[in-house]
């Protein structure tokens, strides 16, 4: 009817009948389970200006089959703000809103990541039989859990540039490639992402901007821990459960 509303509420839209939905760019945030298995929307644009889309936005809205996203788009929450539709149904190996991988459906052993990807969402690539994952040097983000997930084990080798600059809990998973790491500290680009901390002490390393999130978590061995003057940030939770940890 030509009325601007002032927000848009989770599930606001899950009873619409409208058959088309524009979402315009000053929304910086589509909601969580906006229109949660709507039966009647066909077509989705959103527009030049969104930012993010939480989780469950489009889930099991089944006959959505036209979906035009901007690419000021660059966070996608979850993993199932699109699935269950026909739009997802059709797409090819890779499925992509905004400047967001948000699953990849081939059935090759390479996950060959799109130039012009900024981040990559949440359990991108389960139920699949990945051995090699190559990230341009657009992605600046993997999210938490990105290649976590059954089909996932069998990763030898991550190919990334310094462009990889934050990195969610979880964002590697649990892999071949990991493994090969041994007991050695997993650093990448200068975040501290795994410790396997044995000693009573531990000294990060000069270089060392950031402490990913959950690394020391729950180790007990652990009393001091030196932090080095290039330290910028702590992610969440990094040394919960350190019961006895008595000086940073």
């Amino acid at each position: 009817n030509g009325k601007k509303v002032s927000g848009l509420a989770s599930f606001g839209f899950k009873t619409c009948k409208a058959r088309t939905v524009e979402i315009p760019g000053y929304y910086k945030k589509i909601s969580h389970g906006f229109a949660f298995q709507n039966q009647n929307i066909t077509s989705a644009i959103i527009g030049e200006g969104v930012e993010i889309i939480e989780d469950s936005v489009f889930f099991n809205t089944p006959n959505l089959e036209n979906v035009r996203v901007s690419k000021s788009v660059g966070m996608v929450l979850g993993n199932c703000a699109f699935k269950s539709t026909k739009w997802c149904e059709a797409q090819g190996d890779y499925v992509i809103v905004g400047t967001v991988l948000l699953y990849f459906n081939g059935d090759g052993a390479v996950v060959n990541v799109p130039n012009g990807i900024t981040t990559v969402a949440e359990l991108v690539a389960v139920f699949r039989d990945i051995r090699k994952v190559i990230l341009p040097e657009t992605v600046t983000t993997l999210c938490k859990s990105a290649f976590s997930g059954r089909g996932n084990e069998n990763i030898q080798e991550f190919v990334f540039t310094d462009s990889l600059v934050n990195i969610g809990n979880g964002a590697f998973g649990m892999n071949k490639w990991l493994d090969s790491f041994g007991d050695q500290p997993v650093i990448i680009n200068g975040q501290l992402y795994r410790c396997k901390a044995t000693e009573s002490t531990v000294v990060i390393p000069d270089g060392i901007t950031q402490i990913c999130a959950e690394v020391f978590k729950d180790n007990t061995t652990i009393k001091k821990v030196v932090l080095p003057a290039t330290l910028t940030s702590i992610d969440e939770q990094a040394f919960a459960g350190c019961q006895n940890l008595q000086e940073l």
